[in-house]
């Protein structure tokens, strides 16, 4: 009788713990691995034109960039370099994983912009470039970036990156303009902030 008893309380602690446990991975949320910029720089050639915002800002979890450039002439990039450093935390141990010129700039722009995700343009990012170009809330496309410059089974998000673009004109030898970016990923767990009574 007493054996039975004690194999009776054992049974309901392991249903008990059971019930708990499921319910606490229930309501864990998903690991994210958010970006985190840590220096955002685009600067045109002054003979063509001029930077008049380039900046990251927060909203709630995520980082995005807001750029604003103006073109004082008709631009058609005939070439970019790109140059992609891998470093460990704190920007130590840096080495270089990917380096790339592509030609016919403007026939790859739409592969180029894959690359970045956007929430608004003043206007269509294409050949040629002239006027005013405001995109805001770019962030980088981690499915498409990251397919392309670091393995499948590469732990990408514990490590930091530095990204150089340089864009030329044909028959012009200084780089028209450039872009430089360095960025590290914040890995977290994000909060579960319904009320205990609110229903999913």
């Amino acid at each position: 009788m007493r054996l039975k008893i004690i194999k009776v309380c054992t049974l309901v602690i392991l249903m008990v713990v059971y019930a708990v446990s499921d319910s606490l991975l229930s309501g864990l949320q998903p690991i994210r691995h958010e970006l985190r910029f840590t220096k955002t720089e685009v600067k045109l050639n002054e003979t063509i034109g001029k930077t008049l915002e380039a900046t990251f800002k927060q909203y709630y979890d995520t980082q995005y960039v807001d750029l604003h450039v103006e073109f004082f002439r008709t631009v058609s990039p005939s070439h970019f370099s790109l140059e992609v450093i891998r470093c460990k935390e704190n920007f130590i141990d840096c080495y270089n994983i990917r380096t790339l010129d592509i030609g016919n700039a403007c026939g790859h722009l739409t592969t180029i912009m894959s690359f970045v995700k956007t929430s608004y343009k003043n206007r269509e990012v294409k050949c040629p470039f002239d006027g005013e170009l405001i995109i805001k809330n770019i962030s980088i496309n981690v499915d498409t970036a990251m397919g392309v410059f670091i393995s499948p089974m590469d732990k990408w998000w514990e490590y930091c990156y530095k990204v150089y673009v340089n864009f030329y004109i044909a028959d012009e030898k200084d780089a028209a303009g450039l872009l430089h970016a360095s960025y590290c990923y914040l890995t977290f767990r994000s909060r579960n902030r319904k009320k205990l009574n609110q229903k999913p």
